[in-house]
């Protein structure tokens, strides 16, 4: 009964915001940023905006805001800077402090801010001076890190499909893992008394975690949004949430849906671990994508106007007085046109504070503008989350078909590599490269130890052992057959591409090249025939949206190498000779890696989880076969008849017999507890590199 009446109260608000929107009229004069119109800034009649102030210092590229007491942050760029806002609306810039990656959102407390950017992970700012920020850390997060909150001792981070990760950062400097809570895809989140609240994307959801004791985390709810979840905030016993692109949960055709999720829902949460659906204002419709999705919402202190950022809809203000019916206060438009029907660039994020409003956008940075509905809200959280110490186990059952190893700190396990016969790399993250033998009795020995701070992945060919350094780059090591590694040669700057800041993934990929990743900028590939020299000569760009490490670690017998895109094609990196262009193929889907299979040829799952046989380098696909059944996942084979397939989103692995692509048939698969990652074969058994659940070997 409930969703009726929300649409039916969405064709009325339809009909009204598309009359507000026909008196739409310039408030303030265009400004000239780089030789652009930008800044433009319109409302419908009546707003309560009352005009709007560039803050220059910000830059261009404003990205998220977070407003404590009289101090603004925000996140801009690469950067995060601290403004001074006793003067609401004349912000004075304190300091500025740079992070390896883009600001995605970021959060404050008393004694760091903490900043997401996706691929990169977490970067931790030591905030205790706020006229001298110092770079603390950058943690390494399970998988995108997009959307935080920190509530005493504990840091939340949210993953897309990952879910939740629960970050112990009592020390800012050695952030421990407490645990991941797996929700459908988690692209905001906002703690309150005990009780995280999670903002899903496309299910259309908003997930309520049990967060109050870090021994017992767990979901206690889930209720449907109108549009897709992200910005999420609380006042008191409500609960607000911003919704974007397609709606959900309705009778409509997915046609009509389609950039209907625009709005706000409002809940009670008078008992927090059920919210109750109270009421929703709608937004214009829209679907545009680009970089902008970015949504949120945050109350003036009395509850009775809301503020949301609604990406490229721009910043909407909502009357709550009535809260069984908001209705829409005001729009600000801030681009080159301000015309709804071609949006020029997004609001990416909102701040309120006395008298104020603070929004940030992809090309005007951060304005201020001027409203006075607008009250500062001086956040209190209730009660704190306990037992910050707490540590899930991630152990391996006694049923399984592995054995694990662990390191003895606690670290994702996040690649392997055979360094000749008897000796085993394992990228360990913030533990670093640890040295494996195995013994036939005793199992997996540690017998040695990079001296490095942090190792995202590992490759190894010709003598050389090439290491994934993250802020300090590749770093090239010889090894003895004791475990001691020896550095020879180390890639951190590269002028050819500033952007390339940290160094995530390597492939060893031939004799003359070595292809790294920092899962934003995507491929590049480096010459290492004059080595210790490696010339960066090509970069692959493949999108930010990382579930796996998508290339192959071979190149195939053609001088090709697969490099799926996942969502938007297949492509391949030309390697012979100079590498040239990737060859971009639209005319497959790929959902998974690919790798290198029998005859030259390799295997890639495509949509619809078809795991299929492809010639390399020819566009348009030539399917040489296809397997019957679902083998979704990303596969690795051994030379012979098996395949290991890892879906690392799903927690979930598999063993393939592979006579032929046509008769593969699952021989078994498991569940894990850690997210698996590329295995390897070794001594005629798997081994797989499963984050916090260690290496696990086949028994």
């Amino acid at each position: 009964m409930t969703r009726i009446f929300i649409t039916l109260l969405l064709s009325i608000l339809t009909c009204c915001t598309s009359e507000l929107n026909a008196e739409i009229t310039d408030i303030n004069a265009q400004s000239a940023v780089n030789g652009k119109k930008e800044a433009v800034i319109q409302d419908i009649e009546g707003n309560i905006f009352e005009g709007i102030t560039r803050i220059t210092e910000a830059g261009n590229a404003g990205h998220a805001l977070y407003l404590r007491g009289n101090t603004l942050y925000c996140g801009s760029g690469t950067e995060v800077l601290v403004f001074d806002v006793s003067d609401p609306l004349a912000p004075k810039l304190r300091s500025r402090c740079s992070i390896y990656g883009w600001v995605r959102q970021l959060v404050a407390d008393d004694k760091a801010i903490y900043v997401t950017a996706r691929g990169q992970g977490l970067s931790i700012i030591d905030a205790s001076d706020l006229d001298n920020l110092k770079f603390a850390k950058r943690y390494d997060t399970i998988e995108l890190a997009t959307g935080v909150d920190v509530a005493g001792d504990v840091l939340f981070v949210t993953l897309r499909g990952y879910g939740v990760e629960f970050v112990d950062i009592s020390d800012i400097y050695n952030p421990q893992h407490i645990y991941c809570q797996k929700t459908p895809e988690s692209q905001s989140c906002w703690y309150q008394n005990g009780y995280l609240y999670s903002g899903e994307w496309a299910k259309g959801l908003v997930t309520t975690i049990k967060a109050s004791d870090m021994s017992d985390i767990r979901i206690l709810s889930s209720d449907n949004l109108y549009g897709c979840g992200d910005g999420l905030s609380t006042l008191g016993d409500r609960l607000y949430v911003a919704t974007g692109h397609h709606a959900r949960h309705t009778d409509m055709s997915s046609e009509e849906a389609q950039g209907m999720g625009h709005g706000l829902d409002i809940f009670d949460i008078s008992d927090p671990a059920k919210p109750s659906f109270i009421s929703r204002v709608q937004f214009d419709k829209l679907y545009k994508r680009g970089s902008g999705d970015w949504w949120t919402v945050r109350p003036s202190a009395d509850g009775k106007t809301l503020f949301v950022a609604d990406t490229f809809n721009g910043l909407y203000a909502v009357d709550a007085s009535d809260e069984k019916n908001p209705k829409i206060a005001g729009r600000v438009f801030i681009g080159q046109t301000g015309k709804p029907a071609e949006p020029a660039t997004y609001v990416s994020s909102v701040a309120v504070g006395d008298g104020v409003v603070y929004a940030t956008g992809q090309t005007f940075g951060l304005v201020a503008i001027k409203c006075s509905k607008a009250k500062k809200v001086e956040r209190d959280q209730g009660t704190l989350p306990s037992n910050p110490g707490a540590r899930y186990a991630y152990d391996t059952p006694a049923g399984s078909h592995f054995k694990a190893w662990k390191p003895d700190e606690r670290a994702q396990v996040r690649a392997l590599a055979l360094a000749g016969d008897d000796l085993l790399l394992a990228a360990c993250s913030d533990a670093g490269l640890i040295v494996l033998r195995n013994d036939r009795k005793a199992g997996l020995q540690q017998i040695g130890k990079g001296d490095m701070d942090f190792a995202g992945d590992v490759s190894f060919r010709d003598g050389r052992v090439y290491v994934a350094e993250g802020v300090d780059g590749l770093g090239v090591y010889e090894i003895s057959r004791d475990g001691r590694l020896t550095e020879i040669a180390r890639l951190k700057d590269m002028p050819e591409y500033p952007e390339f800041k940290v160094t995530l993934w390597v492939n060893a990929v031939s004799d003359r090249y070595v292809i790294i990743n920092d899962r934003r900028y995507g491929n590049t590939v480096l010459d290492i025939s004059g080595f210790p020299a490696m010339k960066p000569v090509h970069q692959h760009h493949m999108g930010t949206t990382w579930w796996d490490k998508y290339i192959a670690d071979k190149v195939s017998p053609n001088g090709y190498i697969a490099a799926p895109i996942v969502g938007k094609g297949m492509s391949w990196i030309d390697l012979n000779g100079t590498p040239k262009d990737s060859v971009h193929d639209r005319s497959v889907q790929t959902t998974t890696a690919a790798c290198p299979f029998r005859d030259g040829t390799v295997l890639v799952n495509l949509k619809g989880n078809r795991l299929c046989q492809l010639k390399p380098g020819v566009v348009p696909a030539e399917i040489i076969a296809e397997a019957k059944g679902n083998f979704n996942g990303s596969p690795v084979w051994d030379g012979e008849s098996t395949l290991a397939v890892n879906f690392r989103h799903g927690k979930e692995f598999k063993k393939v017999s592979i006579p032929t692509v046509e008769s593969a048939t699952i021989l078994w698969k498991e569940t894990l507890e850690g997210n698996p990652d590329r295995a390897i074969f070794w001594n005629g058994k798997i081994l797989v590199p499963a984050g916090y659940q260690g290496i696990l070997i086949e028994k």
